[in-house]
């Protein structure tokens, strides 16, 4: 009696042990998620490639709120993005990153959620697993992560644990996840009116059993409830858009900028479909109610025909996480009507596990895990093989140290007194509202339009409002579009109006004070790189040697170096290294610049070249920042042979 208690015993524990196991698995696969995407998401981060930079952004929307929350701010977040208002006490860390990891944390630890879900759906212990890991694979998950922090970004783990308070019956606490999912950005707030009816629907025709009908009832009140709930927050937010704010409550989010009905490739609209159902079986397309609103929305990001919803974009930008949430949703309930008829696993009296037939669930899990698995191989980011798609995010590049790094910029921001108010600044540096409380977020160059003469040069001379303007090469680069200032003209028109000087230039972060003439405070120009002459472009008759580009009795020649770049005030000196240098007399040449906002060019410096001479020095000073900028040589005359090598500039002092 003794042994066969103690063989139960063991047998029990073997059971226990391998269920604890498997049930392990999902979250030791989320810790190695997690392990591979910190160090991306920071180095991104550091490195400054956010080249939108909209976590800036939202950073800067929960700032305004929670240090400003005027009213009109507060009114316009309600109706556009009510999440930015609850989140906005995290402005008081004073960290984007934070913003970044808690995005990561919630998107990736949803695979935890879909493993809940699948558990309490399905029978078994592996399929839940199995669809646990599979959207760890699933390609479009990585694009809400990777790009930015973005509000709707948000609605992916609200949403599946909205789905799973439901099924739980935990309808409160599931009609409390459903709103702060729809309120992430309107109208994301319709999707939750779709959800509604599809589940009242779906709850009437799967729970037909009389022992499941105090459930279906149950299921169907919450729906109505949530139906009631969302249309009204959707008739609101529709209303103080248009007629509070007097904004288009659509338009100016681009949900449906620029619309024509399938305007753009059909090919792309269904490659799109494709891609984003393949990997699953195309399951998440039909079986349930909840398919429709999912073709719904597909149908919608047609008729936008906006880049951002479409294949690549929406599998490297956020937008992606407007359509897995209803993808996994329309999942499971495609799995749920294959009837189960097995387990692929059965327990006998000793607790032991018996392999047997999979049930239908199972092999489909099985399936779709595989499918995943296949996929992942061409589009994970770390799979050697993604970069050799279109829809590549291309990790490589976006987290390679550059010129300037988040340490170096805040250095140069850490220069404006904390109790600054008038900071002009684009919108990748928003620290500068961590470090400046005051700061109003309206003066982010970046949404500065339409208004020319207002940051003329004379503003800056009759108006002190502006005491400070900081930015990077990267926003020296925008080309202006039509009646508009970006940042590259408001910065050069503040040098012109005479008021101000540079404080900072430090890795290509550069920073004005007014009335401010003395050295930069912190002085690490641009490295320019050197020009070799394969990397020239010769304007007359020439051909390469083995160690230049060979011009022979020239009597006007240009040389310009394939190379543009951004040129900050200060004075440079330009290095000509020569060789095969056989002339008759001497000769003379130009060194000139051509920029953006140069009309035609201008000579920098004239120099005289003898019989002989191997390296000219050259130097010239500039006066304001250039945009596009080219130095390049002109008027070269001689009689006999010069080979030119290579260009070489630096900026010596600013």
């Amino acid at each position: 009696m003794i042994t066969g208690s103690a063989e139960r015993f063991r047998a029990q524990f073997r059971f226990t042990g391998i269920s604890s196991i498997i049930n392990a698995i999902p979250f030791a696969a989320l810790v190695l998620s997690l392990f591979y995407w910190i160090p991306v998401i920071w180095l991104k981060y550091f490195t400054l490639h956010d080249y939108v930079f909209d976590s800036g952004v939202f950073y800067g929307s929960l700032h305004s709120i929670f240090f400003q929350h005027t009213q009109q701010l507060l009114l316009q977040y309600a109706a556009g993005s009510t999440i930015r208002i609850i989140l906005s006490p995290l402005s008081t860390f004073n960290s984007i990153l934070l913003l970044l990891y808690l995005q990561l944390i919630l998107v990736l630890g949803s695979s935890i959620t879909v493993f809940l879900i699948a558990r309490k759906m399905f029978s078994g212990r592996v399929a839940p697993v199995l669809l646990s890991l599979s959207y760890l694979l699933y390609f479009p998950v990585n694009g809400s992560i990777f790009f930015d922090v973005h509000a709707q970004t948000f609605f992916l783990p609200l949403m599946l644990v909205a789905y799973y308070l439901e099924i739980s019956g935990k309808y409160r606490a599931s009609l409390v996840f459903f709103v702060l999912a729809g309120i992430t950005r309107f109208p994301i707030i319709g999707i939750i009116v779709l959800y509604s009816m599809a589940d009242f629907i779906y709850s009437y025709r799967t729970l037909r059993n009389p022992e499941s009908r105090e459930i279906r009832n149950k299921r169907a009140r919450f729906a109505m409830i949530l139906f009631s709930v969302s249309f009204i927050i959707t008739l609101l937010q529709y209303y103080e858009n248009t007629y509070v704010l007097g904004v288009s409550s659509l338009g100016n989010i681009h949900y449906v900028a620029g619309s024509t009905v399938l305007g753009g490739s059909l090919g792309t609209d269904l490659i799109t479909v494709l891609i984003f159902a393949a990997p699953l079986l195309l399951l998440p397309l039909y079986y349930s109610e909840f398919s429709i609103i999912l073709w719904a929305l597909f149908g919608f990001a047609f008729y936008t025909n906006y880049y951002g919803y479409l294949y690549p974009s929406v599998f490297t930008d956020q937008y992606s996480a407007l359509f897995v949430p209803l993808i996994f949703i329309s999942l499971f309930a495609g799995i749920a009507a294959r009837s189960s008829t097995g387990k692929i696993y059965s327990e006998n009296k000793t607790g032991r596990f018996n392999i047997g037939k999979p049930s239908p669930q199972m092999a489909t899990a099985i399936k779709i895990f595989v499918a995943v698995a296949v996929f992942a191989v061409l589009f994970q980011p770390y799979s050697p093989l993604s970069s050799h798609t279109s829809g590549s995010m291309d990790i490589a590049n976006y987290t390679t140290i550059g010129m300037l790094n988040e340490r170096e910029m805040q250095s140069v921001i850490n220069l404006i007194p904390t109790d600054a108010s008038g900071i002009i600044f684009p919108g990748n540096m928003p620290e500068v509202m961590i470090h400046s409380a005051n700061v109003n977020g309206s003066l982010i160059a970046d949404t500065i339009n339409g208004y020319p003469l207002y940051w003329s040069p004379q503003f800056f001379q009759y108006n002190n409002s502006i005491q400070y303007v900081i930015g990077d090469t990267t926003d020296l680069s925008t080309t202006p579009v039509p009646n508009a200032y970006n940042q590259y003209e408001i910065t050069r028109n503040a040098i012109s109006s005479g008021q101000f000087g540079v404080m900072a230039e430090y890795h290509g972060a550069y920073l004005l004070g007014r009335n401010y003439f003395g050295k930069p405070v912190l002085f690490s120009p641009i490295a320019y790189p050197k020009v070799g002459y394969s990397r020239m472009v010769a304007l007359n008759s020439s051909y390469s040697i083995d160690n230049g580009l060979l011009l022979q009795n020239a009597s006007s020649a240009s040389i310009l170096p394939a190379e543009s770049t951004i040129l900050y005030p200060g004075s440079y000196v330009a290095y000509l290294n020569l060789s095969e240098v056989k002339i008759t007399g001497h000769g003379t040449f130009e060194l000139r610049l051509s920029a953006f906002d140069v009309p035609g060019n201008t000579v920098l410096d004239v120099a005289n070249l003898m019989d002989g001479q191997s390296t000219i020095m050259m130097n010239f000073t500039l006066d304001n920042f250039y945009s596009n900028a080219n130095i390049f040589i002109t008027n070269l005359t001689f009689t006999g042979t010069v080979a030119v090598n290579s260009i070489y500039m630096e900026e010596t002092a600013a």
